[in-house]
């Protein structure tokens, strides 16, 4: 049974609540919002901090005691698939980009309906009730296909075995200052950094290709953010200390 929510609504509500729940603690923009003065970063100005990189995935709501993990659950639960990879390489450049920045997730909403995101943004409460998946957690699965099912962000299962590591609500916003708060995992926050993450980027996407990034800042956070949206269904965030 498909989950009825718009993953387009669903991905915009959330990055509205991360950034909410951050923004007291730090700067984090989204790279393709245009709201951040990327011109400064052409500039002598330093800021330090990391990116988030966030693959929405919307998952499938099994309700059928046929469905292959009903007996782990005896009740309906959420099911996502990580294709083959003769289906989708999805995974291959995610798990590249994982390899240089640790903060990459699947991003998946454990819920149904369009009125529950309605609900859950006015409660401020989408955090609370998506699993962040590190995409690190499944960097030793091999081409077959794979699911990942369960109620909610703490029961996950990754192929019937329990999938430890999930983060939800607070715990992914305490990961995320966790790592700003980590001298040797900051980076100096400028034209240069932007142009190694679409380099990053691209050789994921485009292995054996060559990137040639544009030369001010602001375009250069515009090519990542199309990257991510278009090649990986998701968006970037950079976090920075205040």
């Amino acid at each position: 049974m498909d989950v009825e929510i718009s993953e387009l609504s669903f991905a915009y509500a959330l990055m509205e609540e991360i950034m909410g729940s951050i923004e007291s603690e730090a700067d984090v923009t989204s790279l393709g919002s245009g709201l951040f003065d990327w011109v400064s970063l052409d500039s002598d100005e330093m800021r330090r901090g990391i990116s988030v990189f966030l693959h929405f995935k919307r998952p499938e709501l099994m309700v059928m005691a046929t469905a292959a993990e009903w007996e782990d659950y005896g009740k309906p639960y959420f099911r996502i698939t990580i294709p083959r990879r003769v289906k989708s390489n999805i995974h291959r450049m995610l798990r590249s980009v994982a390899k240089l920045e640790p903060a990459t997730f699947y991003v998946v909403p454990l819920f149904q309906s369009q009125q529950e995101l309605d609900r859950l943004h006015l409660m401020r409460g989408i955090m609370g009730a998506t699993a962040f998946i590190p995409a690190s957690l499944l960097a030793n699965i091999d081409d077959k296909e794979h699911h990942i099912t369960g109620t909610n962000p703490a029961d996950l299962k990754l192929d019937g075995e329990p999938l430890e590591g999930v983060l939800t609500g607070d715990m992914f916003t305490a990961e995320v200052l966790s790592q700003l708060a980590d001298d040797q995992r900051l980076a100096l926050i400028n034209r240069g950094y932007l142009q190694r993450q679409y380099r990053t980027l691209h050789t994921a996407i485009f292995p054996g290709s060559a990137a040639d990034p544009a030369s001010d800042s602001a375009s250069i956070a515009d090519a990542i953010s199309r990257l991510m949206r278009i090649y990986l269904g998701g968006e970037t965030l950079v976090v920075m200390r205040k």
